[in-house]
């Protein structure tokens, strides 16, 4: 679920884990394609940096998915809302507790 493990007390029931699933099943189908060019894009700077790439060059190639993440943030969001959504009050709680800390300039 991309989230931390629940304390047994709070673990996700077979219906959220359901309801999670379909939900990310429904995201990935109707982003398919971004999510494609994205992965494309990273594979492209991997495989130009493990060639000896300068780190201009790789930070070039990744600038190209920029534009498709940005397309994907809102998608992404309401992808996390919809998420938070099917866990119930002390779930919620549990995670906003123990969320990790912003990296350094977030």
């Amino acid at each position: 679920t991309g989230f931390p493990p629940f304390p047994d007390s709070l673990k996700l029931s077979a219906a959220q884990k359901t309801a999670i699933e379909a939900l990310h099943t429904g995201f990935r189908t109707a982003h398919q394609g971004q999510l494609d060019a994205l992965r494309a894009i990273f594979e492209r700077a991997r495989t130009a940096r493990q060639g000896g790439a300068t780190r201009e060059a790789v930070r070039a190639i990744l600038a190209e998915g920029r534009p498709i993440a940005a397309a994907l943030r809102t998608a992404v969001e309401g992808l996390h809302q919809s998420v938070l959504a099917v866990l119930t009050d002390a779930q919620r709680a549990w995670l906003a507790a123990h969320r990790p800390p912003a990296p350094p300039g977030v």
